[in-house]
């Protein structure tokens, strides 16, 4: 019954935090105030988790995770970045051009997937087994 306690200790705090940060947050950014609320309340609330579930279950093998997590975010930014040029190179608020519009969202979806694949590979990442895995064999 003890181990219930801390969750849902950590649950009402986390209710409590996000109630505090909505009502801050809305006034200066309206909607978007919401939105930050929400994800700072739930990496507290996530955080919070992993240190209790730490305390009870011990080591978890984070210097591990955080070295995946490095090498996915850094596949993460370069396929932003493609996907954010392939598509700076069309008007998109022009009417019209739909197909010039689908083949731009196309090549910036496959191009930028492309550079995901391509950097995590370069960077080592043992999940991309995983992703790939099933295709190759």
């Amino acid at each position: 019954m003890v181990k219930n306690r801390s969750p849902v200790a950590i649950g009402i705090v986390a209710i409590i935090v996000n109630i505090l940060l909505s009502v801050i947050l809305v006034v200066p950014l309206v909607h978007c105030g919401l939105a930050l609320a929400v994800s700072l309340d739930a990496l507290l609330n996530a955080a919070l988790l992993l240190m209790v579930f730490r305390r009870v279950m011990g080591r978890l093998g984070l210097k591990r995770l955080l070295v995946s997590l490095m090498r996915m975010g850094a596949g993460c930014l370069t396929m932003s970045g493609a996907a954010w040029w392939i598509a700076s190179l069309v008007a998109w608020d022009a009417p019209g051009r739909t197909t010039e519009k689908i083949v731009a969202l196309s090549a910036a979806i496959l191009g930028s997937l492309f550079v995901y694949l391509v950097t995590t590979y370069l960077f080592g990442s043992r999940e991309l087994g995983a992703i790939v895995g099933p295709f190759v064999r």
